[in-house]
């Protein structure tokens, strides 16, 4: 989802009800002033969402951001050059990241009786592509 989008989500999703699984301990984090007087102006804007909940969306919305710009190297491993798609493989920070998500995401899962939702990523996916810009022999 891109970062514009998740923004227009979040808002429409404080408009109404929505269910949302919250880790069983808190976390205590110190805000920038300037961020503590947004977080409580939004508050009072949208009254019927808890701090918390305003708070995670917007690092929600922060973290979409953040992993669209964490570096990975996308790899060839295969070109279907009937159908213009190329099989790639994701590698480097980015796929660190998302297997780190998903080792915490199994973990809490083990560890608590939450209906903790899955995380699904895949290493591999298929792209368009132009078989003209790759310089490969397949």
């Amino acid at each position: 989802m891109k970062t514009k989008d998740a923004s227009k989500e979040v808002v429409k999703s404080w408009m109404g009800p929505e269910e949302i699984v919250y880790m069983p301990s808190q976390m205590s984090i110190r805000l920038p002033v300037l961020v503590a007087a947004k977080v409580s102006a939004l508050c009072e804007i949208f009254p019927k969402k808890s701090k918390s909940e305003i708070v995670g969306d917007i690092l929600t919305v922060g973290l979409a951001q953040i992993e669209e710009e964490l570096p990975g190297e996308y790899n060839v491993l295969s070109l279907n050059q009937t159908r213009d798609k190329c099989l790639m493989r994701m590698s480097g920070i980015k796929l660190k990241y998302h297997e780190a998500v998903k080792a915490f995401i199994e973990k809490l899962k083990e560890e608590t009786d939450l209906n903790v939702p899955s995380y699904h990523f895949s290493k591999t996916f298929e792209e368009d592509c132009d078989p003209h810009d790759w310089e490969t022999n397949f």
